[in-house]
């Protein structure tokens, strides 16, 4: 019999979290700040420091929030 896969709040939230940034071109740091409460495995600290890289790239003036959320990210 296969395992039902057990709901899992937290990724769920981040998951709806990260969406909502990702589709944002100046996310809030409220925002922000809820996401990295969040982030626990490897693989959503590097999706998340791939989404705010993505927002550095295309943003003409980087806000000096989001390049320290993403120094942070690398420590």
């Amino acid at each position: 019999m296969a395992q039902e896969k057990r709901f899992d709040a937290r990724q769920e939230i981040l998951r709806l979290l990260m969406q909502k940034v990702g589709s944002e071109r100046h996310p809030s740091g409220a925002t922000l700040n809820m996401i990295e409460t969040l982030l626990a495995a490897p693989d959503d600290k590097e999706l998340y420091a791939r989404m705010l890289m993505d927002k550095i790239e295309t943003s003409r003036y980087p806000s000096i929030d989001m390049l320290n959320r993403l120094l942070r990210q690398a420590a």
